[in-house]
């Protein structure tokens, strides 16, 4: 069994290094903020640690012993820099405090309990009065420790809270799986970042998680696509490019529509020809009563995706299933509602696949600012 410490600072480590090495060293001085310094230089996000009776005091002057996943972290780094996107600073052992609902959130989250509610209803409500918080510096953001939401562990619950993102706060299972969560978010946004400019995000992580992603594909073609669907969620969440693309795939030819985009491959010159045939002529049939659905067909391709590089994935095709049947159709989707639509079978019409707003405009209101992101950018 390893040591969590050195569990810990390999992690932490590797995470400064990458983040260091996506820097750009010739950016103007006036594009980086000051607290970047000194990381650039050491590679090193992290704070010396905190000795035991510094952690004994925190203790003492919160009333709770900390959960182990946080112990051992502020014994390997007393606070952090950038953790993730949009966290630029998790406090040390001086300035951790209580949270005391210090924003109004739990009128609205949950919101006024009814008579019978949800165990997890009950946790969130008291979440925001007794909740510790470790972030010091974020883009509106609040990460929460919870003692109140303890496992058998002793690892208390993270809630994670962005107003932006319009949504109930997320639920970690402990300090240790938000911290891997964050390291998952800055994957992503570095690649999407690293695409914009024209760059490579590239280390020995990326390289990992491409090697399994391409194991997957093989494993796929072999007929094994349930043991490929581990490797290419993960690579997914760490916002490797052809993951998504290949997983889609996949579940078209189970016969899966839903949330269904292919990213990219209506799009590529190489695919194009043999593979857009077959999700217009879908289009067509089940929107009959749309004349103009087949000319939305071709905006996307005319729109975002010229813009777009040619995506480096491989058409994947199952050898011992045939491909499924064209499903009835489903009622569309309206902008902005949450209902599922026929998405699968419809890839050109709402907007183009790969597109950062998720093909989320119906076809009768598809235009250039659908392609508009539906986040903002990491720092």
């Amino acid at each position: 069994m390893t040591d969590p410490m050195d569990d810990w600072r390999s992690f932490l480590v590797r995470w400064s290094q990458e983040r260091a090495d996506a820097q750009d060293p010739g950016a103007p001085a006036g594009e980086r903020h000051v607290r970047d310094e000194e990381p650039l230089r050491t590679r090193w996000l992290g704070f010396p640690p905190a000795s035991e009776e510094r952690v004994r005091a925190l203790e003492e002057r919160l009333g709770h012993r900390l959960p182990p996943s946080y112990r051992t972290f502020l014994a390997v780094s007393d606070g952090r820099r950038h953790a993730g996107g949009f966290v630029w600073l998790l406090a040390g052992t001086d300035a951790v405090r209580r949270h005391e609902d210090a924003a109004g959130l739990a009128e609205y989250f949950p919101g006024d309990l009814d008579d019978d509610p949800t165990p997890e209803d009950v946790l969130l409500a008291g979440m925001w009065e007794r909740a510790l918080e470790p972030d010091v510096e974020s883009d509106a953001v609040y990460a929460l420790l919870d003692p109140g939401d303890v496992d058998d562990a002793g690892e208390w619950a993270v809630y994670c809270y962005a107003s932006w993102h319009a949504s109930p706060p997320q639920r970690y299972a402990s300090f240790g799986a938000f911290v891997e969560a964050m390291y998952r978010e800055f994957h992503s946004l570095r690649v999407s970042r690293s695409e914009r400019a024209g760059a490579e995000f590239v280390n020995a992580t990326t390289r990992a998680l491409d090697a399994s992603v391409e194991a997957a594909r093989l494993d796929a073609l072999r007929g094994r696509y349930e043991r490929a669907s581990a490797p290419l969620a993960e690579a997914i969440a760490y916002g490797r490019p052809r993951a998504t693309g290949l997983r889609d795939q996949i579940r078209r030819l189970l016969g899966e529509t839903y949330m269904v985009y292919f990213h990219g491959l209506t799009a590529d010159p190489l695919y194009a020809p043999e593979f857009l045939a077959v999700p217009a002529d879908e289009a067509v049939r089940h929107h009959r009563d749309r004349p103009l659905s087949a000319r939305h067909l071709g905006a996307p391709l005319t729109g975002c995706a010229r813009r777009r590089k040619r995506s480096c994935g491989r058409w994947v095709t199952a050898p011992s299933a045939t491909p499924p049947k064209t499903p009835s159709a489903v009622p569309g989707r309206r902008r902005g509602s949450r209902r599922a639509g026929a998405t699968g079978t419809r890839l050109g019409t709402p907007c183009a696949p790969h597109c950062p707003s998720g093909g989320r405009s119906a076809p009768s209101t598809w235009r250039r600012s659908a392609c508009a992101p539906t986040r903002p950018s990491a720092p």
